[in-house]
Protein backbone atom coordinates (compact mmCIF):
# COMPACT_ATOMS: atom_id res chain seq x y z
CA UNK A 1 0.00 0.00 0.00
CA UNK A 2 1.24 3.19 -0.87
CA UNK A 3 0.56 6.25 1.36
CA UNK A 4 1.98 9.34 0.12
CA UNK A 5 4.26 11.13 1.96
CA UNK A 6 3.48 14.75 0.66
CA UNK A 7 0.42 15.00 2.83
CA UNK A 8 2.82 13.73 6.20
CA UNK A 9 4.35 17.60 5.63
CA UNK A 10 1.81 19.21 5.67
CA UNK A 11 0.58 17.84 8.30
CA UNK A 12 3.61 18.50 10.43
CA UNK A 13 3.20 22.07 9.28
CA UNK A 14 -0.49 22.63 10.84
CA UNK A 15 -0.79 20.07 13.61
CA UNK A 16 -1.83 21.92 16.53
CA UNK A 17 -0.46 21.17 19.83
CA UNK A 18 -2.35 19.14 22.29
CA UNK A 19 -1.84 19.28 26.49
CA UNK A 20 0.46 16.70 27.51
CA UNK A 21 -0.78 14.05 28.92
CA UNK A 22 0.62 12.76 32.23
CA UNK A 23 -0.48 9.56 31.76
CA UNK A 24 1.73 9.03 28.12
CA UNK A 25 4.22 11.26 29.73
CA UNK A 26 4.82 8.64 32.14
CA UNK A 27 3.27 6.02 30.37
CA UNK A 28 5.99 2.52 29.49
CA UNK A 29 6.84 2.42 25.64
CA UNK A 30 8.19 -0.47 23.83
CA UNK A 31 9.21 -0.96 19.82
CA UNK A 32 7.05 -3.21 17.83
CA UNK A 33 8.52 -5.89 16.26
CA UNK A 34 8.90 -5.51 12.62
CA UNK A 35 11.05 -8.17 10.62
CA UNK A 36 13.71 -6.94 8.38
CA UNK A 37 13.55 -5.09 5.72
CA UNK A 38 12.80 -1.90 7.38
CA UNK A 39 10.12 -0.81 5.15
CA UNK A 40 7.57 -0.18 7.29
CA UNK A 41 4.58 2.24 7.46
CA UNK A 42 1.47 2.69 9.06
CA UNK A 43 -1.62 1.17 7.78
CA UNK A 44 -5.29 2.89 7.15
CA UNK A 45 -6.20 1.91 11.03
CA UNK A 46 -3.54 4.74 12.08
CA UNK A 47 -2.84 7.01 8.88
CA UNK A 48 -4.61 9.24 8.17
CA UNK A 49 -7.54 8.92 11.19
CA UNK A 50 -5.28 8.49 13.96
CA UNK A 51 -2.97 10.81 13.61
CA UNK A 52 -1.58 13.23 15.82
CA UNK A 53 1.09 14.88 14.26
CA UNK A 54 4.00 14.56 11.70
CA UNK A 55 7.58 15.69 12.13
CA UNK A 56 10.59 15.50 8.98
CA UNK A 57 14.05 16.49 9.41
CA UNK A 58 16.98 16.31 7.08
CA UNK A 59 19.28 13.63 6.92
CA UNK A 60 22.03 15.41 8.75
CA UNK A 61 19.77 16.08 11.57
CA UNK A 62 20.16 12.81 13.06
CA UNK A 63 22.93 10.27 12.98
CA UNK A 64 20.59 7.54 13.40
CA UNK A 65 17.45 5.98 12.77
CA UNK A 66 17.41 5.02 16.30
CA UNK A 67 18.48 8.67 17.32
CA UNK A 68 15.00 10.45 14.91
CA UNK A 69 12.36 7.65 16.68
CA UNK A 70 13.83 8.61 20.29
CA UNK A 71 12.93 12.01 19.43
CA UNK A 72 9.76 10.70 18.00
CA UNK A 73 9.26 8.76 20.59
CA UNK A 74 9.96 11.80 23.05
CA UNK A 75 7.49 14.05 20.48
CA UNK A 76 4.77 10.94 21.05
CA UNK A 77 5.36 10.71 24.89
CA UNK A 78 4.50 15.06 25.12
CA UNK A 79 0.86 14.36 22.83
CA UNK A 80 -2.06 13.76 25.13
CA UNK A 81 -3.77 10.72 23.94
CA UNK A 82 -0.36 8.92 22.15
CA UNK A 83 -0.55 5.54 21.84
CA UNK A 84 2.05 5.13 19.27
CA UNK A 85 4.29 5.84 16.84
CA UNK A 86 6.79 5.26 13.37
CA UNK A 87 9.81 6.73 12.16
CA UNK A 88 11.77 5.93 8.79
CA UNK A 89 14.14 7.39 5.91
CA UNK A 90 12.29 7.89 2.72
CA UNK A 91 12.11 10.10 -0.41
CA UNK A 92 10.23 13.19 -0.01
CA UNK A 93 7.36 13.50 -2.94
CA UNK A 94 6.90 16.74 -2.53
CA UNK A 95 8.91 20.22 -4.76
CA UNK A 96 11.89 19.55 -2.47
CA UNK A 97 12.47 15.69 -3.68
CA UNK A 98 15.40 13.79 -1.66
CA UNK A 99 15.77 11.79 1.39
CA UNK A 100 14.31 12.95 4.44
CA UNK A 101 13.62 11.60 8.33
CA UNK A 102 9.46 10.86 8.70
CA UNK A 103 7.75 10.45 11.86
CA UNK A 104 4.55 10.37 12.80
CA UNK A 105 2.92 9.88 16.10
CA UNK A 106 -0.83 8.37 16.78
CA UNK A 107 -3.90 7.80 18.97
CA UNK A 108 -6.18 4.90 18.79
CA UNK A 109 -4.50 2.45 21.31
CA UNK A 110 -1.87 -0.29 21.30
CA UNK A 111 -0.36 -1.35 18.12
CA UNK A 112 1.14 -4.88 16.64
CA UNK A 113 2.89 -5.45 13.73
CA UNK A 114 -0.79 -6.03 12.45
CA UNK A 115 -0.88 -2.06 12.24
CA UNK A 116 2.18 -1.70 9.81
CA UNK A 117 2.45 -2.96 6.35
CA UNK A 118 5.01 -3.11 4.06
CA UNK A 119 5.86 -0.32 1.64
CA UNK A 120 6.82 -1.57 -1.81
CA UNK A 121 7.07 1.37 -3.95
CA UNK A 122 10.82 1.40 -4.73
CA UNK A 123 10.07 5.00 -5.28
CA UNK A 124 9.86 6.01 -1.76
CA UNK A 125 12.48 4.44 -0.68
CA UNK A 126 11.05 3.75 2.64
CA UNK A 127 14.10 2.28 5.20
CA UNK A 128 15.23 2.13 8.79
CA UNK A 129 11.63 1.83 9.78
CA UNK A 130 10.78 2.27 13.92
CA UNK A 131 8.00 2.27 15.51
CA UNK A 132 7.01 1.86 19.22
CA UNK A 133 3.11 1.17 20.81
CA UNK A 134 2.46 1.68 24.71
CA UNK A 135 2.66 -0.77 26.69
CA UNK A 136 1.31 0.42 30.20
Amino acid sequence: MQLPILPTLFLAATAAALPVNDVAATASFARVSLPAPANWMADSSLYPRNIIAAYNAEPAQYASAESWAAYILAKCQGYRDCTSCISYSAINSGSTGGRYWFGEVYRGGATTPAQYERETDASLGVTNSIAYTIVS
